[in-house]
């Protein structure tokens, strides 16, 4: 998909390959491989006060980042902090994907964006001030679309639950710390 994206002006790390392992029939870990690049998580921001004029213009510039991946008919589908890189160029924050094996290339729902968006996982703040700026963005009615992402998020955990409960045993999961 790195190619795809590529050629359709997505910025992605320039990719080599995948490697995928099962465990029996199922999926364990897949692995990407790319030339190296100097973007780096969004994770650093994870735990920085949105008050702090640089987290804000960098929670817009993400909000913006999403709305146009959405907007051009894309769904990553593991769209969370880890996966999301950025860095810092001339001022402005530019943003790149990796684990890039579950994007959908067709037009999507709000619901479908929302349930994309709830994979962030960012604190409250931080997240109503990214929703906020998405569905400005997008024209989306703020209110119903905060409300697709909420369920969706709660949805989510309750998933993570249940299958930490089926796979950690079987050694298919690792234990979260969290």
């Amino acid at each position: 998909y790195s190619l795809r994206l590529l050629s359709l002006g997505v910025d992605v790390p320039q990719p080599i390959g995948y490697v995928e392992k099962k465990k029996g029939l199922f999926f364990h870990t897949g692995c990407y491989v790319c030339v190296y690049t100097d973007y780096r998580p969004v994770t650093d921001f994870k735990d920085k006060p949105l008050d702090n004029p640089q987290i804000a213009a960098f929670v817009d510039a993400l909000a913006e980042y999403a709305a146009s991946f959405h907007s051009m008919g894309l769904l990553h589908n593991d769209f969370n902090i880890d996966n999301i890189l950025y860095k810092i160029v001339d001022g402005k924050f530019k943003f790149q994907m990796i684990d890039l094996n579950r994007v959908k290339f067709h037009n999507h729902s709000t619901l479908l964006c929302a349930k994309d968006i709830s994979n962030i996982h960012f604190r409250d703040d931080m997240m109503k001030a990214l929703i906020a700026k998405y569905c400005s963005i997008r024209g989306l009615n703020l209110k119903s679309f905060s409300e697709k992402v909420r369920l969706n998020a709660n949805r989510y955990k309750g998933i993570t639950k249940i299958k930490d409960i089926l796979l950690i045993p079987l050694g298919l999961r690792k234990k979260r710390r969290d």
